[in-house]
């Protein structure tokens, strides 16, 4: 690492209150990513400190309380660096907040970008951010990058965590032949496709979460079920996106699973295809599903591959260094280098 230790506020919601429930979320990945890199890292709570502010516990009230530690933490520390995940702070907060500290403010977002209704706080912010880390990338991000000019804004692909995520001890002993878990309540078109998925594939052991009316599956539960899965389905919101995936993909891969996805644009740049299985439609889904149940020491060669990449390429210390190598202007070294778009042109 040539860049000095560095003291980094990370302002997210790290989901305190459901006591270690959620603890492989992307904002952990990011803590502990930037830990292991050498540098120091507050992490400050949002929601739940705005919620701990006032008798109610809820952030529909006043958050100025919550601005007002926010301000206390940088006169105290002075951090190089700060980092908002998925935050919505009022700008003039914001610019104290960067005055205070002299520093750089990035932030990250890792829900896709080609709905507007989840582009209010991009709007309202950019003018006081220095960089933005998307899981989107192409025309997406550089159009959203051509109406907010003051950030320049990168690709990111999603993080895996080796001290949080491991394969199997022995890769073919599993319980279930496929896992799939992801709420369709709002999706009934993916809801359809798994219940059809599991009626044409009778011989497989499903392990389903929030979907077909199982329940939800969170923490070392969650984490059990993957592991003890050979195959794991990623399939999106939106597959057509370029690059984008939902952060499946690497919970999946980094933890030993064979994983369909569905044929993404540029996503064979992230992970080849020795590495995941592409499908098409739902037919050549469930073909190949077939084709690897019956030979499982062929599922597990490609799920190897998946599993190197995860903990090399995508591991987070290593796709964190790559955001402060362009923060702090260093050599870029990754598949999605140029991917990085300032008023609407590639930089």
């Amino acid at each position: 690492m040539s860049q000095k230790p560095l003291k980094i506020l990370h302002i997210a919601n790290f989901k305190t209150e459901n006591n270690g429930s959620m603890f492989y979320n992307t904002d952990a990945k990011i803590q502990h990513g930037l830990i292991e890199l050498g540098h120091y890292v507050h992490a400050f709570d949002y929601k739940y400190m705005v919620r701990k502010s006032n008798i109610f516990n809820t952030t529909s009230l006043s958050h100025k309380k919550t601005y007002q530690q926010l301000l206390e933490l940088c006169e105290n520390i002075h951090f190089d660096l700060i980092l908002l995940g998925h935050i919505h702070l009022p700008l003039d907060i914001l610019k104290q907040l960067k005055h205070v500290c002299s520093s750089k403010v990035a932030m990250w977002f890792v829900d896709p970008i080609n709905e507007a209704h989840r582009l209010k706080h991009f709007h309202e912010m950019h003018k006081e951010i220095d960089y933005i880390f998307v899981t989107t990338a192409g025309d997406y991000l550089k159009q959203l990058s051509k109406v907010c000019e003051h950030p320049i804004f990168a690709f990111t692909p999603n993080l895996s965590l080796a001290c949080i995520e491991q394969a199997r001890d022995n890769w073919l002993n599993y319980e279930n032949d496929v896992i799939f878990c992801g709420s369709n309540s709002k999706y009934p078109e993916r809801e359809a496709f798994i219940q059809n998925l599991k009626e044409n594939l009778p011989e497989l052991k499903f392990k389903l979460g929030a979907c077909l009316g199982q329940p939800s599956l969170f923490g070392h539960q969650y984490h059990t079920a993957v592991r003890n899965s050979l195959m794991g389905i990623n399939y999106s919101k939106y597959n057509d996106i370029y690059m984008y995936s939902s952060d499946r993909i690497a919970k999946l891969t980094g933890m030993g699973n064979l994983v369909f996805t569905a044929k993404t644009p540029g996503l064979e740049l992230l992970f080849p295809n020795d590495s995941i299985v592409y499908f098409d439609h739902q037919q050549d889904l469930i073909h190949k599903m077939k084709h690897f149940h019956q030979h499982p020491d062929q599922a597990i060669e490609i799920a190897k591959k998946g599993y190197e990449l995860a903990h090399t390429v995508f591991e987070s210390k290593n796709v964190l260094q790559q955001w402060l190598n362009l923060i702090y202007k260093e050599t870029l070294n990754s598949a999605w280098q140029d991917e990085v778009y300032k008023d609407g042109q590639k930089c």
